[in-house]
């Protein structure tokens, strides 16, 4: 299947990540280097023909019907091909907020097989959350999602890589959305009201399981706050340090394992490692050239986390 695009509807530049969300190599249709623009030449005039399309067929994009670009907060549609020749769109939503206008990236992608569930946190306040479960799980990963306000939900790519990483080791998997975000009820608290709700998720697992506790971002800060002494470690991916003032793991002597790439706006590894010099129990993996969102750099977040889980 041939999806042809006039020129005029690109409108991002394309990330292809299929290793981790088909578990199939990547097979290039085109790649768009900046927005706008067509890949690897001159900006070409209206309707001008995508030129390095070098398969032969379906070429010229004034030719064909366009993949229409309606989607409001758009920002990019990558055309990649399946094994079984049916082109997959993959759709990234940005959510404009803070972070200096940097905004948290939605892929639409294959859900690994789950349970969906509700958990009450209190009159006000229930959760929605996915249980993913290994045939005979070695404990539970419970893993938080980053700033509601910026668009963060459990279906965030980053808290997904980690989930991945989890299931692939073994564990039991729980993602959910905390309040006022995704499909939970009740409004978002910035920060303190958040601990209860992973309170409250902690309470709904098996009281025999082994427990690590980890997020992304928001909710890596989140996690590093919770004072429970079910958690076994913590695993957390880009925190920014900045949501509380104090943090449980920094004087706790169970395991912390931070991910950070060493390009992230916000705190970069460099930064991070300085920032937790004085912590009694931490170590730092730097992903080289990932930035605060690990674009490109998901299936190194998936590795690591079941290289940390499977130890």
């Amino acid at each position: 299947m041939n999806v042809a695009l006039a020129q005029h509807d690109v409108v991002g530049s394309v990330h292809l990540d299929l290793v981790a969300v088909l578990r199939v190599e990547q097979h290039l249709i085109t790649s768009f280097d900046v927005p706008n623009v067509r890949a690897d030449c001159d900006d070409p005039g209206p309707g001008e023909a995508l030129a390095d399309l070098g398969s032969g067929r379906d070429q010229d994009a004034t030719a064909a019907a366009t993949l229409p670009v309606g989607l409001p907060q758009l920002d990019e549609n990558s055309v990649v091909e399946h094994l079984d020749r049916e082109a997959v769109v993959i759709v990234e939503r940005l959510f404009l907020g803070g972070h200096g206008a940097q905004r948290y990236r939605y892929r639409a992608h294959m859900e690994p097989e789950h349970e969906s569930v509700r958990i009450r946190v209190d009159d006000r306040v229930t959760l929605a959350a996915d249980v993913v479960t290994p045939t005979v799980p070695v404990g539970t990963f419970v893993v938080c999602h980053p700033h509601p306000l910026f668009g963060g939900s459990r279906h965030d790519p980053v808290v997904t890589a980690m989930l991945e990483g989890s299931v692939a080791a073994g564990w039991q998997t729980v993602r959910f959305d905390f309040r006022g975000a995704g499909d939970s009820t009740g409004e978002h608290g910035g920060g303190n009201p958040e601990r209860a709700d992973v309170v409250a998720v902690l309470d709904s697992v098996d009281a025999t399981d082994r427990v690590v506790l980890g997020g992304y971002s928001f909710g890596a800060d989140v996690a590093l706050a919770i004072d429970d002494q079910r958690i076994e470690r913590w695993i957390c991916s880009a925190p920014v340090l900045t949501i509380f003032e104090h943090f449980v793991a920094a004087h706790d002597p169970r395991p912390t394992h931070l991910l950070a790439g060493s390009d992230d706006h916000l705190r970069p590894a460099s930064a991070l490692r300085a920032e937790t010099a004085t912590w009694h129990s931490v170590d730092i993996t730097e992903i080289a050239g990932a930035d605060h969102f690990f674009t490109r750099s998901h299936t190194a977040v998936t590795a690591r986390v079941t290289e940390i889980l499977a130890d």
